[in-house]
């Protein structure tokens, strides 16, 4: 007896063609000027998080959208007690 193949098993592993970055589009700039707090600042070019961080973004983004509206607003995040939103 043999055991599927992970392709067999959850279909096909690639990602659709319209899905694959284009090479010639890419952004020059290189990961040696990468500064860790770009995932909280950088507006444009590819930046790298965790799933906490873009939460953290989400919220700092829009508080910088109501800021420039005009709004005084306040945002809250939560989770349960010991998630991973409890280092936010």
């Amino acid at each position: 007896m043999t055991t599927p193949s992970m392709t067999e098993q959850a279909g096909s592993l690639t990602p659709p063609l319209d899905m694959e970055p284009d090479i010639n589009s890419l952004n020059d700039r290189r990961l040696d000027d990468y500064q860790l707090d770009d995932r909280y600042s950088r507006s444009e070019g590819r930046i790298f998080l965790t799933g906490t961080q873009a939460l953290v973004r989400i919220a700092l983004r829009q508080a910088e959208l109501d800021r420039r509206d005009g709004r005084r607003t306040a945002g809250l995040i939560s989770g349960y007690r010991g998630s991973p939103l409890g280092g936010v």
